[in-house]
């Protein structure tokens, strides 16, 4: 397995969570399966998605054709706006891996990831607490309704977005307005790639939004959810994240 940091350096698996900690995001090349629930067993703690098989990651492919109920366009080839998995949960995995099994055979399906710090790093904290309280997702199947930030006392904050046929942000003041612009249409913080077979990325699913582009033909790739182990010097990724810390210098180098 290789771990590459987004600008392209080298990183040791024992960094890995260190490296999601400062900027987010991690890619991945030269694993598969296997690999990846072993490697990442000793750091993490897998979440068991109901769309899960017995080895605990769901496999992400094209069953249905068109829309066939809430939450199930990823089981299609249609696109995917970006959202937070399971942002329906007061504490939704912090850990998302996505693992490229075979691409695409006719294109598309390029992987779209937006790291929502240099978005949220443009309020001060008595804006974002405004915005906790006036920003909601709500799920048109279940009837709930879910924050879409959380702030933390210790600063840290947790994002959580969808806008689809589970659930949509309503907001109750003007302020939100731009957060949801930024979101919709990201100025920076945004990856497009096209992942091919063995390749993935690993994100802090708290901070980082993923979707994908529509894709012709058949794509599969397997999904894996995760919460940092209690104990771990960075446990303290289960509780969202803090702003400001993009592009800080890893301790101790590669």
């Amino acid at each position: 397995m290789r771990i590459m940091s987004p600008s392209g350096e080298a990183v040791p698996e024992h960094q890995l969570l260190e490296l999601l900690a400062e900027e987010g995001i991690a890619f991945l090349s030269e694993t598969d399966c296997d690999e990846i629930t072993t490697a990442f067993g000793g750091l993490l703690d897998i979440y068991r998605h109901t769309d899960a098989t017995s080895s605990a990651w769901t496999l992400i492919q094209p069953y249905f054709e068109g829309r066939q109920g809430a939450g199930l366009d990823g089981f299609t080839n249609a696109a995917l706006g970006l959202h937070t998995d399971r942002s329906m949960l007061d504490a939704p995995p912090s850990i998302l891996c996505y693992l490229m099994l075979a691409e695409a055979e006719s294109g598309g399906g390029d992987s779209i990831l937006f790291d929502t710090e240099p978005l949220l790093s443009r309020y001060d904290r008595n804006s974002l607490l405004f915005i906790e309280n006036t920003l909601w997702l709500h799920s048109r199947v279940q009837g709930w309704r879910q924050r879409v930030l959380t702030v933390a006392r210790d600063g840290r904050v947790i994002i959580r977005f969808r806008d689809d046929d589970v659930a949509q942000p309503k907001k109750s003041a003007a302020l939100p307005e731009a957060l949801l612009r930024g979101i919709r249409d990201p100025r920076e913080g945004m990856y497009k790639i096209r992942l091919h077979a063995g390749e993935g990325y690993v994100v802090h699913n708290h901070r980082i939004l993923h979707g994908r582009t529509s894709f012709q033909g058949h794509r599969k790739g397997a999904r894996f959810l995760f919460y940092v182990k209690d104990g771990s010097s960075f446990d303290y990724l289960n509780r969202g994240f803090v702003i400001g810390r993009q592009g800080n210098k890893r301790k101790g180098g590669v």
